[in-house]
């Protein structure tokens, strides 16, 4: 995986390079690009998830260095594909900064490949030294009997062949174990997760106030008619990296995504007071702000916009399959974020008079009232919009949906 993706990285630095050269990128070359970052960096994730020292020397020699920094700004500039001006000097500096990045990958496979030599000695030392002792029986045995010869031979045989079918399998359990580890840390809360691998129960869980945000994309069925299937699954991938990158800013929980759907819940599996819908709202709020500055390569010259809702209650919690166990929710609260959002309109956020009355307990936010409107399955419902958050002296105000520019 380490060497795939030094090699996708390689490509990248030329790609970017040429991109610099000729001002810019055609669709193709743009798509290009693109498929090379992506399956270098998912190549280096896999690679970390197997050996823990390359996610170290990542870590010390280039995570939040300047390095990191002056790729990661070139890879968007690249991404955005709004570059005019052929720049040699851009292009070199890339080049210059790609081959740094691509050295420090080459410096983490030699370490990987010195320690792998060094355990083969390892084995070959221990292996010489069994053979030794073998050599050292096996004379004493001829002196005695043959038959004495012959009993030693094969029992040295199958001890020989038990080791390494042990010392196979085992590395074999190894392995799945990490594997499985990482798939629960994926797919399920860090408590949870960590209960389940040591085999203890996961009792449901009733949490008295938690807030549930439903997002989807809106037209989602008339854009992917235009795009390949490929380009909808690069394009939903785009879209919710983005988002993700937001959720590590609040205490909230990814629960799941399905299709162009996403949802998202705070207060649970830990529990945040009465902050809950305070950081639903905020994330909410600055997912607007992300999605109106996201250019989509795939669609050049379109704006995907957003529809979403929320809603605050009680809900129950609890790991539901056995073969591919999932943290589901359920209760009435998710069911009205649902309906929240299928009512709200692009680039709006609809909130219930639940959410809005914790979030005037917790202030800072500038909601206006949407009036009594008929939800499927709810009847007739007081409902709000909030249009964005306060924020003190010296704080970045986070979003205002009043502005013209999300509504344009």
């Amino acid at each position: 995986m380490l060497i795939l993706s030094k090699e996708q990285a390689g490509i990248e630095r030329a790609l970017g390079s040429t991109f610099y050269a000729q001002g810019g990128f055609t669709h193709s070359e743009l798509l290009w690009y693109t498929e090379k970052y992506t399956k270098g960096v998912a190549f280096l994730e896999q690679c970390e998830q197997y050996a823990e020292d390359v996610k170290l020397t990542l870590d010390k020699e280039y995570r939040s260095t300047p390095l990191q920094k002056t790729i990661a700004r070139m890879r968007h500039e690249i991404q955005e594909n709004n570059n005019t001006a052929v720049s040699v000097e851009a292009g070199t500096w890339w080049f210059d900064n790609m081959t740094l990045y691509i050295n420090i990958l080459k410096g983490i496979q030699d370490s990987l490949a010195q320690k792998i030599v060094d355990r083969l000695e390892e084995d070959v030392a221990t292996f010489q030294s069994q053979l030794t002792v073998s050599i050292i029986l096996m004379v004493v045995s001829l002196v005695l009997t043959p038959v004495i010869v012959l009993g030693v031979h094969r029992m040295t045989s199958k001890i020989h062949r038990f080791a390494h079918n042990l010392r196979t399998k085992t590395l074999d359990l190894e392995k799945e174990r990490k594997k499985t580890e990482g798939l629960l840390n994926q797919m399920l809360p860090a408590s949870v997760a960590r209960s389940l691998v040591s085999k203890q129960s996961v009792p449901p869980e009733s949490f008295e106030a938690v807030t549930i945000f439903f997002s989807d994309i809106v037209s989602f069925t008339a854009i992917s008619s235009k795009c390949t299937p490929l380009e909808v699954v690069r394009l939903l991938s785009y879209l919710y990296e983005a988002f993700d990158d937001r959720l590590e800013l609040y205490d909230v929980y990814k629960v799941e995504t399905i299709g162009d759907g996403y949802m998202v819940a705070s207060g649970l599996p830990q529990k945040n007071g009465d902050r809950h819908a305070a950081e639903i709202a905020s994330l909410s709020l600055d997912v607007m702000e992300t999605i109106s500055d996201l250019v989509i390569p795939i669609i050049p010259g379109e704006k995907l916009k957003l529809r979403v809702g929320i809603n605050s209650g009680p809900v129950v919690a609890g790991i539901v399959g056995n073969k591919m166990p999932r943290y589901c929710l359920f209760g009435d609260t998710v069911n009205t974020a649902s309906r929240m959002e299928s009512s709200s309109e692009p680039m709006k956020i609809q909130i219930s008079t639940s959410t809005k009355e914790y979030l005037d307990k917790c202030g800072g936010f500038s909601v206006s009232e949407r009036g009594l409107i008929s939800i499927k399955g709810k009847g007739i419902m007081q409902t709000f919009w909030l249009l964005g958050k306060h924020t003190g002296p010296g704080k970045r105000e986070v979003v205002d949906l009043t502005s013209s520019n999300l509504h344009s």
